[in-house]
Protein backbone atom coordinates (compact mmCIF):
# COMPACT_ATOMS: atom_id res chain seq x y z
CA UNK A 1 0.00 0.00 0.00
CA UNK A 2 1.76 3.50 -1.05
CA UNK A 3 2.85 5.51 2.14
CA UNK A 4 0.95 8.62 1.16
CA UNK A 5 -2.15 6.61 2.03
CA UNK A 6 -0.83 4.35 5.35
CA UNK A 7 2.46 3.77 7.35
CA UNK A 8 3.42 0.81 8.82
CA UNK A 9 4.58 0.70 12.25
CA UNK A 10 5.88 -2.98 14.10
CA UNK A 11 3.92 -5.09 11.33
CA UNK A 12 0.83 -3.21 12.03
CA UNK A 13 -0.91 -1.33 9.33
CA UNK A 14 -1.95 2.14 10.69
CA UNK A 15 -4.14 4.12 7.91
CA UNK A 16 -5.37 7.81 7.98
CA UNK A 17 -8.70 6.40 9.06
CA UNK A 18 -9.63 3.90 11.57
CA UNK A 19 -11.41 0.54 11.43
CA UNK A 20 -14.22 1.77 13.82
CA UNK A 21 -15.14 5.28 11.86
CA UNK A 22 -14.90 4.32 8.34
CA UNK A 23 -17.45 1.60 9.71
CA UNK A 24 -19.76 3.67 11.75
CA UNK A 25 -19.57 6.58 8.55
CA UNK A 26 -20.69 3.80 5.72
CA UNK A 27 -23.43 2.81 7.63
CA UNK A 28 -24.74 6.64 8.81
CA UNK A 29 -24.66 7.46 5.14
CA UNK A 30 -21.29 9.66 5.82
CA UNK A 31 -18.96 8.87 3.08
CA UNK A 32 -17.64 10.93 1.58
CA UNK A 33 -17.53 10.81 -2.36
CA UNK A 34 -13.37 11.18 -2.47
CA UNK A 35 -13.04 8.01 -0.25
CA UNK A 36 -15.18 5.31 -2.27
CA UNK A 37 -13.69 3.18 -4.17
CA UNK A 38 -12.45 3.71 -8.07
CA UNK A 39 -15.00 3.21 -10.59
CA UNK A 40 -17.81 3.79 -8.04
CA UNK A 41 -21.00 5.91 -8.86
CA UNK A 42 -20.71 9.24 -7.05
CA UNK A 43 -24.58 9.63 -7.05
CA UNK A 44 -24.91 6.55 -5.01
CA UNK A 45 -26.81 7.21 -2.02
CA UNK A 46 -25.68 4.21 0.42
CA UNK A 47 -21.84 4.76 -0.54
CA UNK A 48 -19.16 2.03 -0.14
CA UNK A 49 -16.44 3.10 2.28
CA UNK A 50 -12.82 2.32 0.71
CA UNK A 51 -10.69 2.28 3.61
CA UNK A 52 -7.29 2.81 1.86
CA UNK A 53 -8.71 6.41 1.25
CA UNK A 54 -11.04 7.12 3.96
CA UNK A 55 -9.48 10.03 5.74
CA UNK A 56 -10.23 10.95 9.55
CA UNK A 57 -13.22 13.51 9.76
CA UNK A 58 -12.92 16.34 12.12
CA UNK A 59 -14.96 15.72 15.28
CA UNK A 60 -15.46 18.69 17.48
CA UNK A 61 -14.65 17.79 21.29
CA UNK A 62 -17.45 17.24 23.66
CA UNK A 63 -17.19 18.54 26.76
CA UNK A 64 -16.43 15.64 29.76
CA UNK A 65 -16.09 13.28 27.19
CA UNK A 66 -13.21 10.99 28.44
CA UNK A 67 -9.77 11.03 26.38
CA UNK A 68 -9.25 9.46 23.24
CA UNK A 69 -7.88 5.91 22.78
CA UNK A 70 -4.30 6.24 21.26
CA UNK A 71 -5.67 3.91 18.69
CA UNK A 72 -7.96 6.53 17.66
CA UNK A 73 -4.81 9.03 17.33
CA UNK A 74 -2.51 8.97 14.22
CA UNK A 75 1.26 9.60 14.90
CA UNK A 76 3.26 11.92 12.78
CA UNK A 77 4.54 9.56 10.40
CA UNK A 78 0.61 8.76 9.57
CA UNK A 79 -0.36 12.67 9.86
CA UNK A 80 2.39 13.40 7.13
CA UNK A 81 1.44 11.00 4.81
CA UNK A 82 -1.98 11.94 4.81
CA UNK A 83 -1.59 15.66 4.43
CA UNK A 84 0.49 14.57 1.39
CA UNK A 85 -1.89 12.28 0.55
CA UNK A 86 -5.00 15.21 0.58
CA UNK A 87 -3.29 17.86 -1.05
CA UNK A 88 -2.65 15.40 -4.40
CA UNK A 89 -6.30 15.14 -4.35
CA UNK A 90 -6.93 18.72 -5.13
CA UNK A 91 -4.73 18.10 -8.45
CA UNK A 92 -5.46 14.67 -9.06
CA UNK A 93 -9.35 14.39 -8.43
CA UNK A 94 -10.44 17.31 -10.94
CA UNK A 95 -13.37 14.94 -12.02
CA UNK A 96 -14.62 16.50 -8.19
CA UNK A 97 -16.03 19.94 -8.13
CA UNK A 98 -13.77 22.73 -6.96
CA UNK A 99 -15.91 23.08 -3.92
CA UNK A 100 -16.35 19.27 -2.80
CA UNK A 101 -12.80 18.48 -2.98
CA UNK A 102 -12.32 22.01 -0.63
CA UNK A 103 -14.72 20.94 2.08
CA UNK A 104 -13.51 17.56 2.00
CA UNK A 105 -9.72 18.70 2.11
CA UNK A 106 -10.25 21.63 4.74
CA UNK A 107 -12.27 19.23 7.22
CA UNK A 108 -9.71 16.84 6.99
CA UNK A 109 -6.83 18.92 7.56
CA UNK A 110 -8.41 20.13 10.67
CA UNK A 111 -8.55 16.96 11.57
CA UNK A 112 -4.68 16.68 11.42
CA UNK A 113 -4.36 19.83 13.52
CA UNK A 114 -6.61 18.29 15.76
CA UNK A 115 -4.48 14.79 15.99
CA UNK A 116 -1.46 17.19 16.59
CA UNK A 117 -3.20 19.33 19.16
CA UNK A 118 -4.15 16.71 21.50
CA UNK A 119 -0.89 14.89 21.03
CA UNK A 120 1.05 17.72 21.96
CA UNK A 121 3.06 17.12 18.33
CA UNK A 122 4.71 20.59 16.79
CA UNK A 123 5.64 20.31 13.39
CA UNK A 124 5.71 23.82 11.96
CA UNK A 125 6.99 22.01 8.19
CA UNK A 126 3.47 20.17 8.34
CA UNK A 127 1.72 23.38 9.56
CA UNK A 128 3.17 25.50 6.68
CA UNK A 129 2.04 23.38 4.14
CA UNK A 130 -2.10 23.36 6.12
CA UNK A 131 -1.17 27.15 6.23
CA UNK A 132 -0.37 27.28 1.95
CA UNK A 133 -3.31 24.89 1.03
CA UNK A 134 -5.90 27.84 2.40
CA UNK A 135 -3.90 30.57 1.22
CA UNK A 136 -4.26 28.89 -2.15
CA UNK A 137 -7.81 28.32 -1.20
CA UNK A 138 -8.40 32.21 -1.08
CA UNK A 139 -7.02 32.55 -4.03
CA UNK A 140 -9.05 29.87 -6.05
CA UNK A 141 -12.69 30.56 -4.54
CA UNK A 142 -11.53 34.74 -5.46
CA UNK A 143 -11.39 33.98 -8.87
CA UNK A 144 -15.03 31.70 -8.97
CA UNK A 145 -18.02 33.50 -9.13
CA UNK A 146 -20.88 32.86 -6.60
CA UNK A 147 -18.49 30.70 -4.47
CA UNK A 148 -20.02 32.13 -1.68
CA UNK A 149 -23.40 31.25 -2.84
CA UNK A 150 -22.23 27.91 -3.50
CA UNK A 151 -21.17 27.20 0.13
CA UNK A 152 -17.75 28.44 0.35
CA UNK A 153 -16.80 30.64 3.14
CA UNK A 154 -14.34 33.25 2.97
CA UNK A 155 -14.33 33.78 6.58
CA UNK A 156 -14.45 30.32 7.86
CA UNK A 157 -11.52 29.41 5.65
CA UNK A 158 -9.78 32.20 7.29
CA UNK A 159 -10.66 31.21 10.61
CA UNK A 160 -8.70 27.43 9.70
CA UNK A 161 -5.79 29.57 7.90
CA UNK A 162 -4.87 31.66 10.97
CA UNK A 163 -5.48 28.34 13.48
CA UNK A 164 -2.75 26.43 11.45
CA UNK A 165 -0.66 29.78 10.82
CA UNK A 166 -0.61 30.64 14.94
CA UNK A 167 -0.11 26.78 15.62
CA UNK A 168 2.91 27.30 13.16
CA UNK A 169 4.58 30.27 14.58
CA UNK A 170 3.89 28.66 18.19
CA UNK A 171 7.78 27.60 19.37
CA UNK A 172 9.86 30.01 16.90
CA UNK A 173 13.14 28.15 18.40
CA UNK A 174 11.93 24.82 16.98
CA UNK A 175 10.81 26.32 13.38
CA UNK A 176 14.09 26.89 10.31
CA UNK A 177 15.16 30.50 10.18
CA UNK A 178 13.46 30.71 6.43
CA UNK A 179 9.96 28.71 7.41
CA UNK A 180 9.82 31.43 10.08
CA UNK A 181 10.80 33.90 7.94
CA UNK A 182 7.92 32.82 5.18
CA UNK A 183 4.98 32.60 7.76
CA UNK A 184 6.26 35.35 9.91
CA UNK A 185 5.32 37.28 5.99
CA UNK A 186 1.90 35.62 5.71
CA UNK A 187 1.05 36.62 9.50
CA UNK A 188 1.52 40.48 8.71
CA UNK A 189 -0.34 40.48 5.23
CA UNK A 190 -2.94 38.38 7.05
CA UNK A 191 -2.97 41.34 9.83
CA UNK A 192 -2.02 44.38 7.60
CA UNK A 193 -5.35 46.00 7.81
CA UNK A 194 -6.04 45.96 11.69
CA UNK A 195 -5.94 49.01 13.76
CA UNK A 196 -3.33 46.94 16.18
CA UNK A 197 -0.77 45.84 12.89
CA UNK A 198 2.40 47.78 14.08
CA UNK A 199 2.24 46.15 17.88
CA UNK A 200 1.23 42.16 16.39
CA UNK A 201 3.78 42.92 13.85
CA UNK A 202 6.61 43.91 16.62
CA UNK A 203 4.99 41.64 19.24
CA UNK A 204 5.88 38.36 16.61
CA UNK A 205 8.73 39.94 15.74
CA UNK A 206 10.40 40.15 18.99
CA UNK A 207 10.26 36.59 19.45
CA UNK A 208 12.23 35.39 16.57
CA UNK A 209 15.65 34.90 16.00
CA UNK A 210 18.21 37.51 14.67
CA UNK A 211 18.40 36.06 11.07
CA UNK A 212 14.55 35.50 10.57
CA UNK A 213 13.88 39.74 11.99
CA UNK A 214 16.85 40.35 9.52
CA UNK A 215 15.49 38.16 6.40
CA UNK A 216 13.98 39.82 3.19
CA UNK A 217 10.86 37.35 3.31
Amino acid sequence: MPTTRAQARGGQLLQMCSAREAREREECLEVNVLEQPAGAHASSVRRTIDVTRAVKKYKRPEAGAPPRPPSELRPLSVLRATVEYLLRLWHGRADVSPLSRYLFLSDRLRAVQQDLTVQQLHCPALLARIVRFHLLMELEFCALPLAAEAGYSSVHNRTLLCNALISALERPAECPARLHAELLGYFVLLHANLPNAPLLFHSELARASPSVAASPR
